[in-house]
Parts: structure tokens; C-alpha cells; sequence
């Protein structure tokens, strides 16, 4: 997998610095830099993140035999020095590599590669010239040094709401360590919950079908942010960054941004609510055979998703009676992964 990637990115000697490299994808995104060649400086705050850093990222040669070791390496702008700054239980360095002319090092030269060696060498003949057992890095829990651990909005900073974990934009809540003394104690201000029709992407109405209809969280300035006074100047701006909807101030506002699909006069023709449903169904059924049909470039994964999709659905269509509970299910499910594969 390392030579594919190598071959693939080409990254030898080049350098990434991934921000919040600790967890999840930036984690994911390092490691695959560094199977590619590349020199990856991680930053964060945790220590769980920087021991998994030395355990599998940046500074695995650091490693030292029955320690616990976190740390991260780095370079300097234009490879004029090189670095690696670790820890153990018991004693924590530095070493910055470079000419004390500032003249830059080899293109190769790397914090991983030249400086977390370097650490290594004499920090493993200090442990064990002192026959030192391994011990935590922080010896205790996080109650004891009065830290807590907090879910706030990644928006507002403020203690997080149902309205920041399903934010239509796909904002986050971030849960980290806070001193006791200084958690948040208001709750997100920004964020509403509200009905959105997921077939228009605007607010639901009463005549939007229940299957369209989900509870989402929309970022919404309140009156009195710093940002409510400059709506009408950076609104575009204001938009990009947080939802269409943030910059919402009057009834005329709301009124542009109500689901126009449907309606009294759409609400009023349409059959029962079963039929409506079945020939949901059966349209989007053949809708997703012609998608299907006319995208050959779609690879094997979401079509074979896909296909089973249309298979879940054919087969509640053909029951009687029919389950519509199930079918709703179904439909959306199948909608769901046509959107996912950039067909919808």
C-alpha cells in the first residue's frame, strides 16, 4: 500500500502540516502523507493524540521500549532546521537540528527522520541507565487536575444544543477538556431547530410529505451579536460561511426561503397518502434505473449500493399488503445513496 501511495502523490521531501491530527480524518490524512513520503508536522492539544503520533504517525522512531512516549516532530520554513520535541513520565526534550548559519539542511532531512532518532538514542540510555519503569505522562485523571470534559458548538462555543449535532451545514460540536472553573454555562444561541423540506432544502410547510420532512439545526444570528449589525453589508459573505439561513432578520426574509415545491394546490391533487408514497416508489425507481443506466463512470461500490437500494424497494412495491412504514424507509434510503453518488 506504501509503494501505491509513493507512486501515486509522489510526496519525497515534501512537508504537510495537519492541524487537529490527532483524531479522525486528520489522523487518517497524516498517516497516509507520511505512507507517501511526506514530512508531517501534527498539531493539538491532547496527550492521547501525541502518544498516538510517536505509537503509529510522525515520530515512531522515538519510540523507546517500556516508556510511554508523545511528542511531535517538525521543520522549520525552507528546511533550515528540523525538530522533534517528546516526553516520557519522567523527563521531556528537544532537539532542533540545524547549521548555526541558518543554511538549510538535506531536502530529505525530516523532524521524523533526523531529529526523533536523535531524541531517542539518549532518552532510551537515560531510562535505562536509571532502570526506570514506564509510568503515565500524566500520573492522575482529568478530575483531579478540576478538568471536565464539555460538548460545545463549533459554531457559537457555547454548550452545545440538539441544534448543533444535526446542523444542516454539517457544522460539528467539539468535546474537549475545560478547567472547571471556566465551562460555558449558556447554551448555543445560534442554532435553532427547525422542519426542513429535504426535497428543496428550505423550510418545510404543512403540505410538505412527511418523508421530506426532517429536523435540522440552522445557524441563525441572533439580535445583538456582533454580526447582526453587519448582515446587510457582508451578508454574502456571512452566507458562505455560515448557511443561507444566518442572516434571516424579517417575516419577508423567511418567507424567500419556504419550501415552494409544494403547496395547497399540490397538497390538494395529490392521492391518499399511501398512493402518494407507492408512486413515489415507483418513479424514483425508474428515475434511479435511468441514472444508473446513463453514468458509466460510476464505480462498483455506490452502484452495487445503489442497485440494492432499488431491490428493497421492488420488493415492498410487490406486497400486499403493503408496509408503508418500510417502503418511506425504503425510498429515502434509496434517494439517500443517489445523492451520495452525485447522481441527485
Amino acid at each position: 500500500m506504501a509503494d501505491e501511495l509513493k507512486r501515486a502523490f509522489g510526496l519525497e521531501g515534501e512537508r504537510a502540516l495537519i492541524t487537529g491530527g490527532g483524531t479522525g480524518l486528520g489522523f487518517a490524512m497524516a498517516k497516509c502523507f507520511v505512507q507517501a513520503g511526506a514530512d508531517v508536522v501534527i498539531t493539538g492539544r491532547r496527550e492521547d493524540m501525541l502518544k498516538e503520533a510517536v505509537q503509529s504517525g510522525t515520530g515512531t522512531k522515538a519510540k523507546i521500549s517500556s516508556q510511554v512516549v508523545a511528542g511531535k516532530t517538525g521543520t522549520n520554513s525552507d528546511s533550515k532546521g528540523v525538530f522533534f520535541a517528546g516526553m516520557t513520565g519522567w523527563y521531556s526534550a528537544s532537539v532542533w537540528i540545524g547549521h548555526d548559519n541558518y543554511k538549510a539542511l538535506s531536502s530529505k532531512a525530516t523532524g521524523g527522520n533526523a531529529a526523533a532518532p536523535l531524541w531517542q538514542s539518549f532518552m532510551e540510555k537515560i531510562h535505562k541507565a536509571k532502570n526506570l519503569d514506564s509510568r503515565e505522562i500524566i500520573d492522575g485523571t482529568p478530575s483531579d487536575y478540576n478538568l471536565v470534559r464539555v460538548t460545545t458548538c463549533g459554531v457559537s462555543g457555547q454548550l452545545a444544543t440538539d441544534a448543533c449535532y444535526n446542523d444542516v451545514n454539517g457544522y460539528k460540536t467539539i468535546t474537549d477538556y475545560w478547567s472547571a472553573d471556566s465551562v460555558p454555562t449558556a447554551y448555543c444561541s445560534m442554532h435553532k431547530s427547525v422542519s426542513i423540506c429535504t426535497e428543496s432544502g428550505l423550510l418545510a410547510t404543512d403540505y410538505c410529505p412527511s418523508y421530506s420532512v426532517e429536523s435540522r439545526g440552522i445557524v441563525l444570528i441572533p439580535r445583538g451579536h456582533p454580526l447582526y449589525d453587519s448582515i446587510d453589508a457582508y451578508g454574502d459573505t456571512i452566507r458562505k460561511y455560515l448557511g443561507e439561513f444566518a442572516t434571516l432578520k424579517s417575516t419577508n426574509d423567511i418567507a424567500n426561503h419556504i419550501c415552494q415545491i409544494h403547496d395547497a394546490y399540490t397538497a390538494t391533487q395529490q392521492p391518499s397518502e399511501l398512493e402518494s408514497i407507492v408512486s413515489d416508489a415507483s418513479s424514483l425507481v425508474y428515475t434511479a434505473y435511468q441514472l444508473v443506466g446513463s453514468s458509466p463512470d460510476l464505480t462498483n461500490d455506490p452502484r452495487r449500493q445503489i442497485n440494492t437500494a432499488i431491490s428493497a424497494v421492488q420488493t415492498l412495491l410487490s406486497l400486499s399488503p403493503i408496509d408503508y412504514t418500510s417502503l418511506e424507509g425504503a425510498v429515502s434510503n434509496l434517494r439517500s445513496q443517489l445523492q451520495a453518488a452525485g447522481l441527485m
